[in-house]
């Protein structure tokens, strides 16, 4: 038997999903925009989660070690960065 050659931790995660390759720009707040763009990242898409400098509203809703759960469940696996657009 042959070994197949091993592949990189990058190319494993994105292997066979349907959205592999893809970036998407999350600028949604609360729960539709977060739920739609949580989904994409399970499909494999890159998503970079764009917050004003106080961060998004539903970060402030409950306590779960400084975020909130809701909030915390549906920004998982984003990359997340913030945007002055008033400076």
């Amino acid at each position: 038997m042959r070994k197949r050659p091993a592949k990189s931790p990058r190319a494993r995660r994105g292997a066979g999903y349907p959205l592999a390759g893809v970036t998407v720009i999350d600028l949604s707040h609360v729960y539709n925009g977060p739920y739609a763009t949580f989904l994409m990242a399970m499909a494999g898409a890159r998503v970079i989660k764009v917050e004003p400098l106080q961060g998004e509203h539903l970060r402030s809703r409950g306590d779960m070690g400084g975020a909130a759960l809701p909030f915390a469940m549906l920004n998982s696996s984003k990359q997340a960065v913030t945007l002055n657009l008033k400076a």
